[in-house]
């Protein structure tokens, strides 16, 4: 978020929308930078290391 715009709790309404949005059944995954964490983990989110990205101009390995 553009640090202009930090700091006015539209963060967490985003999150919290998004949330209301999935309903009960989901689980809410989010990538962020390593700069985030302490935000996100003010916010009761946990901890995932189990992700992957493969970056648009980089292209799967053959098989």
């Amino acid at each position: 978020m553009d640090r202009a715009l930090q700091r006015q709790g539209i963060g967490r309404a985003l999150l919290h929308a998004t949330q209301q949005q999935l309903g009960p059944r989901c689980t809410l995954l989010l990538f962020a930078a390593p700069a985030a964490d302490a935000y996100y983990e003010g916010l009761g989110m946990l901890r995932n290391p189990r992700g992957w990205t493969l970056p648009r101009e980089q292209r799967l390995l053959p098989a």
